[in-house]
């Protein structure tokens, strides 16, 4: 019979349908209502009908001919689970669920098929307690045989033990919230997730605390099965899941018919158990997993992210959007966890709520992409209210046949008219629906960085803590993990910024974003100068701020000095400015320094600076105007003239386009071509008679960077202008001792911080006679020099640059920070280390 035929002819396919086990229990207005509402659909043999993964909305039933159900398992590729004949029905799985196809059902030979749309699926249930009764009975029997079949846990069981548990395990399903079981009660069964996700929690203290996440295809209950203890957490269902039962009894069965099952679940069982005390021991590791969780993120079909990392805040994914799809779907400001920020997209849910459309304007591709089909759109808002992620927005659109016929008219007259729409404007819901429809989706695609992406959730997180290794917030944490560890860099731009100053971009050489920094800290080099004996370690401050995607150090060419000509020039300056070029390859650790910014302080912040000191600083004046802060900075900077002041138009051009910031130039020698007002302030040195010109006051925090002359003048003079010490910071690569004058500071700032915390672990400085405990409220054996009246000479205080080096004469001592280069023998970086016993050190 020809398709034609069969649409034509309703007697024909009553009686068909009839012969369908479901449809027995139908009375002769349902089989109507079932016809009607339905359509036939003819497949040649080997076509494929649904396909394993897709999204669909209907079932059908087989009204001619003969198909074959298969699935993809681990080590068997288009595994046959059996083959239905005419009065089958297959598909109501996915249709009744909203999940993926649980397999491919392809035709054994030419078939007839009556396509069952899931909303007369669940209008019949609801009519029919036996049509309900029957479809309930063949779904928990498809789910379970099916899926176990797919379950790595159970695929070296004997055909006749998976049988067995076939016929022995409940499908059982939970809506969102439902306690699955309790901490503390009695184990009696073990869970297998088939659809969903859940939530594990345990008791700590008053609140309870999130340790963990599973999803589909993981298992849960079996410690206390195994061990025979009662349930160590709580679980509950995050969304709507269904779990297959297995109850303890065949539990006992399976470990005992299989001794690698045994090894392995107890194996399991002592991991999940390290994980857990892991987490409740740290708090940070909990309120993280807890973020995702809550927030949704882990149910995601697929997520977009942006890595903050690399992102360099352009705009270009949420133009790009726009430009192609006339609005832009995109939001990127969204939930941020660390150094991860979700943007408002469309996240693929695996049962989306918008879905419900009395209009059918909104629907799912079988790639799971949720679009709306704007003809049936009349804008009642109901998927925007329901979507609980605010993906959906509701946008006023004009009449396009009102707009056309006055374009024309326009054109005839030589005037533009008004579009008038009667009434209110139509308005049409708008959605991200990944691009459906391109080749590729327009935001990621358009990203100079590579910052923003589609990531799986689970494959990203995976399914514990596994976030903790994307989002670390700190990035000091971040250091600490590459610290040891040397990477190439590879020079991609060279740019000339002055006579004698000249910037370096730095990219990645394989392309994985850069170790984070905070503003202001340095970046330590390891150089293999051509006529040197030995690599030269050097540390250069970068100039500009974090989450750029490259690292840019702005260096000055260091001649031989005008008094001694018979000395060498600066060794690694004149190396980058006469040999370094684009393509280069350098070998660098993560940056480092205990200068930089304190990024979450509001208090009004004062950037002083000379010559190229100013490169931490503007690091840290992009890192505030890139972050859209309005915290008040000065950025005042003195220069000999134009010749050597670098940067001076991005200095500029910062303070114009942001209200909060204020610039000052001093030029110490101004040239004739040098204009008072456009290329400097005033003529002069930067003093502390300056700052109080230019300040509204001394209540700020200042940072400083610079020539020792000036870093002194400056340092004292803030002093004596009763700036409190711990709101000086400094960058100073020498001898302190050039910057602090003993009369007027007695003590390091750090003294200020000291806690009633000494040790018995005595710290003896031999050369001044003097004996002290340990104090762990210091961070090294130098601060505790430096409360103690002592001036040792140090410069970079990060274990870098070794003027800190001091003989160890007596007891041991432990790093805080890996030092770039390890000491002589014998010999200790004191700003690096503390005491682990008692130490004698040459000081």
């Amino acid at each position: 019979m020809e398709q034609t035929e069969l649409q034509n002819n309703k007697d024909y396919v009553k009686e068909r349908i009839a012969l369908v086990h479901l449809c027995a229990e139908l009375s002769n207005d349902e089989a109507e209502i079932l016809i009607d509402n339905s359509s036939l659909l003819m497949f040649p043999a080997g076509a494929v009908i649904c396909k394993e993964g897709e999204y669909g909305d209907t079932s059908y039933a087989i009204i001619e001919g003969t198909v074959e159900v298969s699935i993809n398992t681990e080590g068997h590729e288009n595994l046959t689970l059996s083959l239905l004949e005419e009065g089958n029905i297959f598909g109501e799985m996915a249709a009744l669920s909203g999940s993926p196809r649980s397999a491919t059902v392809s035709a054994k030979d030419d078939t007839v098929v009556l396509e069952i749309p899931a909303s007369t699926l669940k209008d019949l249930i609801k009519c029919s307690s036996g049509f309900k009764e029957t479809i309930d009975t063949l779904y928990k029997e498809r789910a379970v045989n099916n899926y176990l079949k797919k379950v790595p846990f159970f695929e070296k069981l004997e055909d006749s033990s998976l049988t067995r548990l076939e016929d022995a395990v409940n499908l059982i399903t939970y809506n969102k919230g439902d306690i699955i079981f309790r901490e503390g009660e009695v184990g009696d069964a073990l869970y297998i997730i088939r659809t969903g996700f859940v939530k594990i929690s345990k008791k700590h203290g008053d609140t309870d605390q999130i340790i963990a996440y599973l999803s589909h295809g993981n298992y849960f209950g079996e410690i206390a099965l195994f061990e025979d203890e009662r349930r160590s957490a709580t679980v509950s269902a995050f969304t709507r899941t269904e779990v297959i039962e297995v109850l303890e009894e065949d539990f006992t069965m399976l470990l005992e018919s299989d001794s690698a099952l045994y090894q392995e679940i107890k194996d399991i069982v002592l991991e999940r158990k390290f994980k857990t005390l892991e987490v409740e021991r740290d708090p940070e590791k909990a309120r993280r997993i807890e973020a995702i969780v809550e927030g949704g993120l882990i149910e995601a079909g697929s997520l977009l992210i942006i890595d903050l990392k690399t992102c360099i805040h352009c705009n270009n994914c949420v133009n790009a959007c726009q430009d192609r799809h006339g609005y832009p779907r995109l939001d990127r400001r969204g939930t941020r966890i660390g150094s991860i920020s979700f943007p408002v997209a469309c996240r693929l849910c695996p049962d989306p709520l918008c879905l419900v459309c009395n209009f059918d304007a909104i629907k799912r591709a079988p790639s799971g992409e949720v679009h709306i089909i704007d003809e049936k759109c009349i804008g009642v808002s109901g998927c925007a209210i329901r979507c609980p992620y605010n993906v959906i927005q509701m946008v006023e659109t004009e009449s396009k046949r009102d707009s056309k016929w006055l374009d024309i008219l326009g054109k005839l007259t030589g005037t533009k008219k008004e579009a008038k729409v009667e009434g209110k404007p139509k308005r049409l819901a708008i959605k991200c629906d990944t691009c459906m429809g391109y080749s590729d989706t327009a935001c990621t695609n358009n990203c100079p960085t590579h910052a923003i992406k589609w990531v799986n959730p689970l494959e990203y997180f995976g399914e514990r803590d596994d976030i903790l290794e994307k989002v670390v917030e700190d990035p000091i944490a971040m250091t600490i993990q590459t610290q040891k560890e040397y990477k190439t860099l590879v020079v991609s731009k060279k740019v000339r910024e002055s006579q004698n100053i000249t910037s370096f971009y730095l990219v990645s050489e394989d392309g994985e974003p850069l170790p984070s920094f905070l503003p202001g800290q340095f970046l330590p080099l390891k150089l293999d100068i051509p006529g040197q004996d030995k690599p030269i370690y050097r540390t250069y401050s970068i100039s500009d701020s974090p989450h750029k995607g490259y690292y840019r150090l702005t260096i000055k060419k260091e001649p031989a000095p005008p008094d001694h000509p018979d000395l060498y020039p600066g060794v690694s300056s004149n190396y980058f400015h006469d040999q370094v070029e684009p393509g280069m390859k350098l070998l660098t650790k993560a940056p480092r320094g205990k200068f930089y910014l304190d990024s979450k302080s509001e208090n009004p912040v004062v950037l002083l600076s000379a010559g190229v000191g100013l490169t931490p600083l503007i690091s840290m004046l992009n890192a505030i105007t890139d972050s859209g802060s309005n915290r008040e900075v000065w950025f005042i900077h003195g220069a000999r003239n134009s010749t050597e002041h670098a940067l001076s138009n991005h200095i500029r051009n910062a303070a114009e386009g942001n209200d909060n910031v204020h610039v000052h130039v001093a030029y110490s020698q101004p040239l004739k071509e040098n204009l008072e007002g456009r290329d400097y302030d005033s003529e002069g040195y930067v003093d502390v008679e300056l700052l109080k010109n230019i300040l509204p006051g001394n209540e700020a925090e200042f940072y400083l960077c610079g020539p020792p002359p000036f870093m002194k003048s400056l340092f004292n003079g803030l002093l004596e202008w009763e700036v409190p010490e711990y709101l000086i910071n400094y960058e100073f690569f020498g001898p302190a001792s050039l910057i602090k004058d003993r009369a007027k500071v007695s003590t390091s700032k750090r003294a200020a911080e000291i806690v009633d915390s000494s040790t018995e672990v005595e710290v003896e400085f031999s050369s001044s006679g003097i004996k002290t405990n340990w104090n762990p409220s210091f961070e090294s054996i130098l601060d505790l020099a430096e409360a103690n009246g002592l001036s040792p000479d140090y410069s970079c205080r990060s274990g870098v640059c070794h003027t800190c080096m001091c003989k160890l004469e007596e007891g041991d001592v432990e790093y805080v920070e890996e030092p770039l280069d390890p000491p002589d023998e014998g010999f200790v970086l004191i700003c690096v280390c503390k005491p682990k016993n008692k130490v004698v050190i040459d000081i």
